[in-house]
């Protein structure tokens, strides 16, 4: 009976290391399909399929190591920051978004000092 006994035992214990192996593995994938940019990103006009993949990949890592994790807000941050300085479009909601530009971009533009009023002399009415 001792020998029915110590089989059944080590049964027991292959079956035990066996489920909380597969728990482990199963864990492990399910965290690694969690982590990533939980928010999107469009390819940037004029740039390729593959420059947008060689792109998000690169950011992950920038994101990764900038936000020290693989998800979470500063990681979805950070990412969106790099992928936007690449030139990819990031979507919004709300309709359309103003767009950026510096003075230098727009050629008819007047410089600051010229679109300024001038400040009115000291002593003069307002």
């Amino acid at each position: 009976m001792s020998g029915d006994h110590a089989d059944m035992v080590d049964i027991w214990r292959r079956t035990a290391v066996f489920e909380v192996s597969a728990l482990v593995l199963a864990a492990a994938f399910l965290t690694a399909c969690a982590s990533g940019p939980h928010v999107r990103t469009l390819p940037g006009k004029d740039k390729t399929l593959d420059q947008f993949h060689a792109d998000d990949g690169a950011c992950r890592g920038w994101a990764a190591q900038q936000s020290r994790a693989a998800s979470g807000w500063p990681y979805d941050m950070a990412y969106l920051q790099c992928m936007y300085a690449m030139g990819h479009q990031i979507p919004v909601t709300g309709g359309p978004q103003p767009t950026y530009r510096s003075r230098s971009d727009v050629p008819n533009l007047p410089a600051a000092s010229e679109s300024a009023p001038a400040a009115p002399s000291p002593g003069q009415p307002r």
